[in-house]
């Protein structure tokens, strides 16, 4: 159906909640439409819903790991204004927050790689990523009430996870940034 569909002007059409194709597709995590619909038109992805949540953002929140790192490698880092940019000001803060709080840890150290002025700003919800990392006790080893052999079996996954780089190779679009660091 998507792929019959001619014009740019039908997948940026909204419905009464302001939201397009593109922001449903985020937000299921349905990572195979999204890839047809920005084949089809490339700048729908900075385009906001009515909660001015772009598709990068909404797949952030509702945690779709895959989604996310798509979206992250297809969006435009539009600098120049930090008002509409999704990596920089409350926008980029949002983004590196919902990434903590959906447990995306290895994204959003990459966020801060990429953006390390992030850490320092605050989100909608005058927040910074530190203060959503910190909110979140059972992220650290120490803030988890784990019993002697949950514990173990947790320094076992740890020790088998060979590195951060790794780990984010999962949305592999990130071998380019780490191959230039």
């Amino acid at each position: 159906m998507i792929m019959e569909v001619g014009t740019r002007q039908m997948l940026r059409t909204c419905n009464c909640y302001g939201t397009s194709i593109i922001h449903y597709a985020a937000k299921v995590g349905n990572t195979r439409a999204l890839r047809v619909l920005v084949d089809k038109d490339p700048e729908i992805v900075q385009f906001k819903e009515a909660a001015s949540y772009t598709a990068l953002k909404l797949a952030a929140l509702r945690g779709h790991r895959e989604t996310l790192c798509y979206l992250l490698e297809v969006t435009e880092d539009v600098y120049t204004d930090p008002q509409i940019s999704p990596f920089y000001g409350y926008n980029g803060a949002d983004l590196l927050c919902h990434t903590i709080t959906a447990g995306l840890y290895d994204v959003a150290l990459y966020l801060v790689k990429m953006y390390p002025d992030l850490v320092t700003e605050v989100n909608i919800s005058s927040k910074t990523g530190f203060q959503t990392l910190a909110a979140k006790p059972n992220a650290f080893q120490s803030g988890s009430k784990l019993g002697f052999w949950q514990q173990l079996i947790y320094s076992c996954e740890l020790s088998s996870q060979s590195s951060l780089y790794s780990r984010i190779l999962i949305c592999g679009h990130l071998e380019t940034y780490f191959s230039m660091h």
